[in-house]
């Protein structure tokens, strides 16, 4: 079933064109990869997927309906942004039971999802990178979305964290889209 679908779609910030006549689609599920050096509009495209910001021209389709901010499917889509709003000082326990408050499922799921139930008293700042990240997306995928949309999620992650990433991202792909930006062609 097609999950995503782009046609012609560009993008502008004043004299810049992030994004000229781009045009794909995606059925699912699988993990599909989007590939481009810093500044190739990967992020753009992502957030106009993800109903953050309008394409100047072209069309694009979610679940085979036309994009509608006002109606965005936010059940069935997860978002971990580029730069994750944190909520530094929270704890992990804490990031994750708001997350469970929110997509109704119990924060303690989202911890032992991302195996970091030990971790629960530390402040978000304070986890490593792959382990901030993994909770990330566990938390984001706490309402079993349909598609999943990821803007370089294992930018600055050490190699096992990487790898870890990976593996979970490649497991998830079995059941629902899995869209990941990256600049790093061995992803």
């Amino acid at each position: 079933d097609e999950v995503i679908a782009v046609e012609g779609v560009s993008r502008a910030f004043g004299a810049v064109r992030a994004l000229t006549s781009v045009s794909f689609a995606i059925r699912g599920p699988q993990v599909v990869g989007l590939l481009g050096p810093n500044g190739a509009g990967k992020t753009t495209l992502l957030e106009i997927l993800e109903g953050l910001q309008p394409a100047d021209a072209g069309a694009v389709r979610l679940f085979g309906q036309p994009l509608d901010l006002a109606r965005y499917p936010r059940r069935r889509v997860g978002v971990v942004l580029q730069k994750e709003a944190a909520l530094d000082r929270m704890s992990a326990g804490d990031y994750a039971a708001l997350f469970g408050a929110i997509y109704r499922v119990p924060g303690e799921s989202i911890l032992a999802a991302a195996d970091l139930t030990h971790r629960a008293g530390v402040a978000f700042e304070r986890l490593s990178g792959g382990e901030a990240q993994r909770l990330a997306i566990h938390a984001v995928c706490a309402h079993q979305p349909d598609l999943l949309l990821l803007d370089e999620p294992t930018a600055h992650l050490d190699p096992a964290s990487r790898r870890g990433i990976g593996e979970a991202l490649k497991r998830m792909g079995r059941e629902r889209t899995v869209l990941i930006s990256t600049h790093d062609l061995a992803e």
